[in-house]
Parts: C-alpha cells; sequence; structure tokens
C-alpha cells in the first residue's frame, strides 16, 4: 500500500493545526479532500468509489501534506539513547525552519547495515 494513501484524514488536519496552519486554511483542505473519489479498473470494468482516507493523488498538494504527518511521526517516536531526537526549529509566526543546526549525528548505535 502507497503510504500517501494510507494518511488518516482527521489526523492529518490535526497536525496541520498543531503546526500553525490557519484554520481557513484547513478548512480549505477539508473542502478539498470531502467528497472525493477513487476511480478504479478491473479489467474492462471502471467504477468510482468514495476516497475517505490519504491525500489527494496527482495533487500538487499532496507531498506537502504528506510532510508534516511524517514530521508529526518523528517527533512521536521514541529515539535510542545514543540518538538526539530530531526537533523541528520555528521562528516568530510559527514558520518552521528545520532541525536544529547543532544536533550531532554520530554512529553510537552501531554501523548502518551493510548492503549486498
Amino acid at each position: 500500500m502507497k503510504a500517501f494513501v494510507s494518511v488518516p484524514r482527521e489526523a492529518l488536519f490535526t497536525v496541520l493545526r498543531r503546526y500553525g496552519m490557519r484554520d481557513h486554511f484547513v478548512k480549505v483542505l477539508i473542502r478539498l479532500h470531502y467528497g472525493s473519489k477513487v476511480k478504479v479498473k478491473i479489467g474492462e470494468v471502471t467504477s468510482e468509489i468514495d476516497s475517505t482516507i490519504g491525500v489527494r493523488q496527482g495533487s500538487y498538494e499532496g507531498p506537502v501534506l504528506f510532510l508534516f504527518i511524517m514530521q508529526a511521526a518523528m517527533e512521536t517516536l521514541e529515539w535510542p539513547e545514543c540518538v538526539s531526537k530530531p526537533e523541528s526549529m520555528t521562528r516568530e509566526y510559527r514558520k518552521t525552519t528545520g532541525e536544529r543546526a547543532s544536533r550531532v549525528r554520530d554512529a553510537c548505535c552501531g554501523s548502518p547495515p551493510e548492503r549486498p
């Protein structure tokens, strides 16, 4: 299953509000996703079904919205003691600017697995 299709929409809208997106923009996204359909073709038969989960496929905003979900997931993971937890830093007006520049990435938890 593709990751974009598995994003719970209510979680997406909650995360967007948490990161400071104004409510009227979230409401626009809700309206864009409300009543969306997925076209499915099996053999020669084509049908449409309601889409109730995931970001809109083929849309420009889909990948960006997915990044918000991934950032929220990264912030809620439990990290090993030897790895510092990444943090998104913000400036005024809740503008996300990226992780701490001073974050040190070390390999104390072992080296990455070798590729075959």
